[in-house]
């Protein structure tokens, strides 16, 4: 196995930022399968990733078993704890594990070999579309439905998987709705924020699904 230390020195020396951070995460995984854990790029960087960067995050949402094991295995490489939160002093890599420790049984994870050679696991465009379309019901912000809108654009969004989890979390009437939202975006129409609110206020409706 290449020394793990070396590696993340090459990882934060790459250029692009989007790989910078992938790559971060490709040593943090490698340690996490010391222990038969992934380390899965959920959330902002999954988006960033899967839209070419058409959307941006400063933070690396993980998929991370919790408990002190993390630390021991990320301590010799340099990261510390603060909080909910692991970082590198010195760098600008922030990292945060929001939610459970795995994917569900029914999320999908690709293995992405970056251009650097790292491999990262990336949970699948269409889970983080729901993801995406979840939060956008919840709160009906414009930033989550920019994010949304540019995953119904990304060139591996698998549109059967996307299918069968919308009808599993009852979000087809959303997903109907994120697809004209994005239909009136493409002719060049800006949708103002109340829009947005009303619309993911009719979608948290009752029987709505």
């Amino acid at each position: 196995m290449p020394d793990q230390r070396a590696e993340l020195d090459r990882a934060l020396a790459l250029e692009n930022a989007t790989e910078r951070k992938l790559a971060v995460v490709a040593v943090i995984d490698g340690q996490m399968q010391l222990i038969d854990f992934r380390a899965i790029v959920i959330g902002g960087l999954a988006v960033e990733f899967w839209t070419r960067g058409a959307y941006a995050t400063t933070d690396i949402d993980l998929y991370l078993p919790h408990g002190p094991a993390v630390l021991q295995l990320l301590g010799p490489l340099g990261f510390e704890r603060r909080g909910r939160h692991y970082v590198l002093p010195g760098s600008d890599v922030f990292v945060e594990a929001p939610g459970p420790s795995f994917a569900a049984e029914r999320e999908e994870v690709y293995e992405v070999t970056l251009r650097s050679g790292f491999v990262v696991p990336l949970l699948s465009p269409a889970d983080v579309l729901v993801d995406r379309l979840h939060q956008f019901v919840a709160g009906g912000h414009s930033d989550v439905a920019e994010q949304a809108v540019a995953l119904l654009a990304a060139e591996e969004l698998d549109h059967e998987h996307l299918r069968v989890r919308v009808r599993e979390e009852r979000l087809r009437t959303a997903l109907e709705e994120m697809e004209r939202i994005a239909g009136r975006v493409e002719a060049g129409e800006t949708i103002e924020s109340w829009d947005l609110h009303e619309i993911a206020r009719a979608l948290r409706a009752p029987g709505v699904d």
